[in-house]
C-alpha cells in the first residue's frame, strides 16, 4: 500500500447540511445516513459501487462512532513509471468525523488516526496497487464547528476489473482497521 505522506488541510470548509438546487441533476443535498440509514440505497454514488456502500454503511451503523458527510466513486485512465502497463485507476473519496463533535474539535484526533493507520499498514503490508492520502478540513453547522476527515482510496490496474478489485480491497482494508 502507498500511503501519501502529505496531508492535505482543505481552505474552504464544508457547510452541513448542504442544500442543492433541485435541477441539479449531478449532485444532491447532504443525507443523513446515520439517521436515515435506508437512504443509501437511493443514493446515485452508491449504486453499482458495493464496497463503498458497504463502507459508507459501516461507518454511518448506530455502533459506529463516525458519520459520513459525502462520498464519490469514478474511474480514469492512469499511468505512472514505476507501474508498466498500469493503466486504469478506480478510486473514492469519503468525508467522514467522529460523532462526538467535541472529539474533532481539532484536527490533532485525525493525525493521531493517520498515525495510527501507517503503523497498522507496516504491521499488515498489503500491495502497492493500493494508494491512500488524506485531507482534512474544518466542517461548520449553524453553531458548532469540527474537523472532517477524508480518505481517498485508489486502486491501479492493467484492466479496469483488476483496478476495481484493488480499490475494493483498499476500503476493506482502511474499514478493517476502523473496526467498524
Amino acid at each position: 500500500m502507498y500511503i501519501h505522506d502529505e496531508i492535505k488541510i482543505e481552505d474552504s470548509p464544508l457547510g452541513t447540511p448542504y442544500l442543492r438546487p433541485e435541477d441539479d441533476l449531478t449532485s444532491h443535498s447532504y443525507v443523513n445516513l446515520r439517521a436515515q440509514p435506508d437512504l443509501s440505497a437511493i443514493l446515485p454514488e452508491l449504486q453499482k459501487a458495493a464496497p463503498l456502500k458497504e463502507f459508507v454503511i459501516a461507518l454511518n451503523a448506530q455502533g459506529s462512532p463516525y458519520e459520513t458527510f459525502g462520498c464519490e466513486k469514478w474511474s480514469s485512465d492512469w499511468s505512472h513509471e514505476q507501474f508498466a502497463g498500469f493503466n486504469t485507476r478506480h478510486g473514492s473519496y469519503v468525508d467522514f468525523a467522529l460523532c462526538e463533535k467535541a472529539r474533532c474539535d481539532t484536527p490533532m484526533i485525525y493525525f493521531s488516526l493517520i498515525d495510527e493507520f501507517r503503523s497498522y499498514a507496516k504491521a499488515n503490508p498489503v500491495y502497492d496497487v493500493i494508494h491512500v492520502h488524506f485531507t482534512l478540513r474544518q466542517t461548520i453547522s449553524f453553531d458548532l464547528a469540527w474537523w472532517t476527515l477524508c480518505v481517498w482510496n485508489y486502486g491501479i490496474g492493467r484492466s479496469d476489473k483488476e483496478a476495481e478489485r484493488w480499490w475494493a480491497e483498499g476500503l476493506r482494508y482502511f474499514r478493517t482497521f476502523l473496526k467498524v
